[in-house]
């Protein structure tokens, strides 16, 4: 007697479905029955007499009633006896445009509601009174339909009314900014004519953002699966037929299932990524002249319903944003390069993320023909208190350390960044402008765990110096210039209170020690295992003076952690010399790669390349002369090896290989007769 069906649940919900407070969980709760939900809702509103204007006196609105309107159970019965039909429709169309925003199925039944009612800016086209608040809402709620489909809801509606309209504020001149860009396609260049200074105008994208993550925010939220919780929630009862439904069924159904079943391809833009490396290709198969089409990552991800993420998508060329357009405008399929028409999977997602550089703005970030079709989310870099949680997380040993590892941090890239552009560093934000990332501060964490010492309590001076050796290692080899180094040095010196006159000299007074023992190499505070016994007759002779020593030193360390180096320096001064140093003397094998502007990818992935004939044939011969020296006389076979001599010469390649298969056969008779002798 507890099962209800689908219907009996839509019946009872639709009346605060449309309250936009509660739009998203519902969503959320019941994301298999959603599009029910809006159609009833679209039935219901249909009965609504008049929802072009309020019937009430409008010094009795209020501005804001989203927390009056919590309490209310049926949405729709409440406004039509309040006599406030344009309210209604301007909630209605906030619910419906998040609805659209979690569930892009949904398009066509919020499409069914407005045959009949008007645009969500009503309020500007009609005489209705605006108030600033009021009005602004309504704007940024026009401008969610443009983004979510802008070749829809740019030719559903006339936008004439924003031509005419002369807000005083500067958030609603902004967003009627941002919607006149949109409609009349005329780029970023409009932004210019809002009268708006750019402090103001990235001040007004800022709180645009924020409405518009509330969608996204919350989407996640009531969308979220962790793994290995219970699925049921008790918002949802279990339904009985009129299709059968349970729990699992909807929870199979979410968009946003955390789990680690979810697949996700990851694609890095740079120029060399073209519409083929997404789109797929003809590729050869085993049998010569034979092609077959490899469907690219784009067409995978789009066929099966993965989730892919374009990793610095403004590097992308022009071809891969044509190809992307049509799935950024909400397209239901996806035409492949060879004219294949595949069914966008409804689990499909598209991420794309930008990289903003120390002295860029993010409003400037990602400003191309496009961005509008992104949801844009920024992405703030952690303060001090986040870094802090961050690194007692990462490293619960360091918890009672981690306020002064934070401030060195903070410390050195202030310097860095004083050193780089001249101005005072707290004049900005230090972490967001800083010289040295997140990466950074977690590689000089691991390597003072990796020391082995103890820190419940109080540091001791060793602590504190190995400590500070650690941090110069990782904060001050960068710099080129010897007083820069010396100065972030010195900082770090006073934060950590080593002897002064280790932070006075580039190297410490005290060589490293470099020795060989049985089962590995020590050097300096490093010390590293063998991978294979050396060969110390092959090891080259290594002058051990003190700049080389720690630069060693420094290497073998990156090596300990399995941190890749980057050696900078002249030509000449020893960097390739260093590692194949430390290579010989570990018994690691090492290969060379002298990279130039001529260097291909195939010379580090490998791949087929044309071979000289001669070349192969000549090694053949070479390699077969050797051996049959060694097992017959040379004197007797001259006339042999003079024949394969002659055909190698003359390029006679059939006649060679002849050659060569009765030399092997007649020497495998000799050890035949050989093995019987000795029986």
């Amino acid at each position: 007697g507890n099962l209800v069906t689908e219907e009996e649940v839509v019946n009872v919900l639709v009346g605060i479905f449309l309250n936009p407070s509660y739009t998203i969980p519902l969503m959320g709760c019941f994301r298999a029955i959603a599009r029910n939900f809006v159609d009833k809702a679209v039935a219901l509103l249909c009965f609504v007499p008049n929802l072009r204007s309020n019937t009430v006196d409008d010094d009795a609105m209020e501005v804001d009633s989203d927390i009056v309107l919590d309490d209310v159970a049926n949405f729709v019965e409440y406004h039509a006896e309040q006599g406030r039909g344009l309210d209604l429709h301007e909630h209605v169309c906030l619910a419906f445009c998040r609805a659209l925003e979690m569930s892009s199925f949904s398009l066509s039944s919020v499409l069914s509601y407005f045959k009949f009612a008007p645009a969500p800016f009503e309020r500007f086209s009609g005489k209705q009174v605006m108030v600033e608040p009021h009005g602004l809402r309504v704007a940024r709620i026009s401008y969610r339909f443009l983004l979510l489909k802008p070749e829809i809801f740019s030719k559903l509606w006339d936008w004439s009314c924003f031509l005419e309209l002369q807000p005083c504020k500067s958030d609603l001149i902004w967003c009627r900014g941002q919607i006149l860009r949109v409609v009349l396609k005329s780029g970023s260049r409009a932004n210019e004519s809002l009268n708006i200074e750019a402090q103001e105008a990235s001040a007004c994208l800022l709180r645009s953002t924020d409405f518009d993550q509330e969608i996204c925010l919350n989407s996640l939220r009531f969308n979220y699966h962790p793994v290995g919780s219970p699925k049921g929630n008790g918002l949802q009862p279990p339904f009985r037929s009129k299709r059968l439904t349970t729990r699992d069924d909807i929870s199979a159904s979410y968009t946003f299932i955390l789990t680690s079943a979810v697949k996700k391809s990851y694609e890095r833009m740079d120029d060399q990524i073209d519409g083929r490396t997404l789109e797929g290709g003809y590729v050869c198969t085993d049998r010569p002249g034979e092609f077959r089409w490899q469907p690219g990552s784009l067409t995978q991800a789009v066929q099966n319903g993965f989730w892919i993420v374009f990793e610095d998508i403004n590097k992308a060329p022009s071809d891969v944003h044509s190809i992307l357009l049509p799935l950024l405008e909400g397209a239901d399929s996806f035409k492949t390069g060879h004219g294949e028409v595949i069914k966008v999977a409804e689990s499909f997602r598209m991420f794309s993320t930008i990289a903003v550089s120390e002295f860029d703005s993010f409003e400037s970030a990602g400003q191309d023909a496009l961005s509008v079709l992104w949801r844009r989310i920024i992405i703030q870099p952690p303060e001090n208190k986040d870094l802090q949680e961050i690194v007692k997380a990462r490293y619960p040993d360091l918890g009672l350390h981690a306020g002064k590892l934070i401030e060195t941090f903070e410390r050195v890239n202030s310097i860095s960044m004083f050193q780089i552009v001249g101005f005072h560093p707290e004049c900005f934000s230090v972490y967001c402008l800083g010289r040295f990332s997140l990466r950074d501060l977690l590689k000089w964490c691991k390597r003072i765990t990796g020391l082995g010492f103890c820190f419940d309590g109080s540091l001791s001076e060793e602590q504190c110096n190995y400590i500070y050796t650690e941090a110069v290692d990782v904060f001050a080899a960068f710099p080129a210039l010897f007083d820069n180094r010396l100065s972030i040095m010195k900082e770090i010196g006073n934060i950590w209170k080593t002897r002064v006159s280790a932070a006075e000299t580039l190297y410490p007074l005290d060589k490293p020690i470099y020795q060989d023992s049985a089962t590995g190499l020590k050097i300096g505070r490093v010390f590293l295992p063998y991978k294979k016994e050396p060969l110390h007759e092959r090891v080259i002779p290594f002058v051990a003076i003190r700049s080389s020593l720690f630069v060693l030193e420094r290497i073998a360390c990156s090596v300990k952690h399995n941190e890749p180096v980057l050696l900078v320096g002249e030509t000449g001064t020893g960097k390739t010399t260093l590692v194949q140093n430390l290579a010989l003397r570990l018994g690691q094998k090492l290969t060379v790669l002298n990279m130039s502007q001529q260097s291909d990818v195939a010379d580090l992935l490998g791949g087929f390349k044309p071979v000289d004939e001669q070349f192969v044939y000549s090694n053949l011969c070479r390699e077969f002369m050797a051996l049959f020296a060694r097992t017959f006389s040379k004197k007797k076979n001259k006339t042999i090896r003079g024949y394969l001599e002659k055909f190698l010469c003359n390029k006679n390649w059939e006649k060679l290989l002849r050659g060569i298969q009765q030399g092997v056969e007649k020497a495998q008779q000799h050890i035949s007769i050989e093995q019987i002798n000795i029986e």
